[in-house]
């Protein structure tokens, strides 16, 4: 809500994809797009589907499109995460090794914190992964929660987060 947003001095933010689906100018969430029944939403048109734009965003748009969110956020902490990499053969998919890669660097440059979960699962997937190697299973959720405390404190030691008072 407005008031929880306004609020709130820092943020985790997941990026979980470089692709984009748009449908008359409005974005659409790529996994409730792709697999409707999955999501318990009834198949779309066929000329619904023929109308989608799919695109993929490149460097500088991603760059960008970072730099217009955390202007949005204005000096709270933002805590940056990717998307899980890894299959059961312990292989990185390029798109997201690429997605990774890119929001470390982005955090890097503008001194935010990142979190990435994917290079102590990529050794183990079967122990944090569900079968379909991108989601996490009860073990990844509790190291995900791990690595974000990890980061959160890493961000209260680095001196850039600092905890708001309440107004009384």
């Amino acid at each position: 809500n407005k008031h929880d947003f306004k609020t709130a001095n820092a943020f985790l933010i997941e990026i979980c994809s470089l692709k984009r689906f748009l449908y008359k100018g409005t974005y659409l969430q790529k996994a409730r797009f792709e697999d409707w029944k999955a999501s318990g939403v009834d198949q779309p048109s066929e000329k619904f589907c023929l109308e989608v734009e799919k695109e993929l965003i490149d460097h500088d748009s991603f760059l960008s499109k970072l730099d217009e969110l955390t202007s949005r956020l204005g000096d709270r902490k933002i805590i940056f995460t990717g998307h899980i990499n890894s299959n059961y053969q312990g292989q990185t998919i390029e798109s997201r090794a690429t997605l990774n890669k890119w929001l470390k660097d982005y955090c890097k440059s503008r001194r935010h914190t990142y979190y990435d979960v994917s290079s102590i699962i990529q050794m183990k997937p079967s122990y944090f992964t569900m079968e379909d190697a991108i989601h996490f299973n009860k073990g990844g959720k509790q190291l995900s929660r791990c690595l974000f405390l990890l980061a959160l404190l890493r961000a209260q030691l680095s001196g850039k987060f600092m905890a708001k008072k309440s107004q009384a």
